[in-house]
Order: structure tokens, then C-alpha cells, then sequence
């Protein structure tokens, strides 16, 4: 029997489709929501990055989410509080909530799947 953190059934989100219509396309990397807040009651959510050249987000914090990424493709380079860490396939990292950190895709292209919980309002 589901409770409220667990579907009912079996979630598959095709190759290049997102769980809620299109990908995010945030020119040029491309953002894809693999599990919604809704389908764990809030519990966890999933998303893939493709990023199209190198760069990434501005240092940041999330206030009540632990993140773990995952590299699937490509170098990065993360930084979490005062501390960075160099990252390829393969490799992951987690990310404490109220930690600011930031990451820096060092090669062409690359490929990485974040989880985060709890999912939080905007995941």
C-alpha cells in the first residue's frame, strides 16, 4: 500500500521527455524534471542537466533541500561553502542545505542528475 511519500505505481519518463511537458530549455543548457514533487508527497525530486558550453549557476543556497548530483557526463568543477572539488563521469557530491555552492561545467558539454530532498515547492 502507497503512503503519502510513495507513488502507486511505477513512474518512467522517457529519454528527452520531462515528467511535466517539455524540458526547460535555458539557452543553451537544458533542464529536465525526471520526478515531481507531487509523485513522492514532497519527499524527493529528480532532474537532469545537459549543459551545451562551458559555465554554470551563480553560488547559491538552498534553505531547507539536501542535493546530491551525480556526473554523467563531462568535468565540473563544485564548490561547497569554502571548499572545491574537481568532478567527472562517474563521480557525485552531496550538497548540505544552508551551504551555499555553485558549480562550473569545465568541458563542451556535459550531463548531470540532481536529486533533491525534500523535493520543495519549486521541484
Amino acid at each position: 500500500m502507497a503512503d503519502a511519500a510513495s507513488p502507486a505505481r511505477a513512474l518512467i519518463v522517457p529519454k528527452g521527455r520531462s515528467r511535466c511537458g517539455e524540458p526547460l530549455a535555458i539557452v543553451p543548457d537544458v533542464w529536465t524534471l525526471k520526478v515531481a514533487a507531487a509523485d513522492t508527497g514532497g519527499a524527493l525530486s529528480v532532474m537532469t542537466w545537459e549543459g551545451h558550453s562551458p559555465g554554470g549557476p551563480p553560488l547559491h543556497m538552498h534553505h531547507v533541500q539536501d542535493e546530491v548530483v551525480i556526473v554523467k557526463a563531462g568535468r565540473y568543477r563544485f564548490q561547497c561553502g569554502d571548499d572545491q572539488f574537481d568532478l567527472g563521469e562517474g563521480d557525485s557530491i552531496f550538497l548540505p542545505r544552508r551551504v551555499p555552492h555553485s558549480f562550473c561545467q569545465l568541458s563542451s558539454s556535459g550531463r548531470l542528475c540532481y536529486l533533491y530532498t525534500p523535493a520543495g515547492a519549486s521541484a
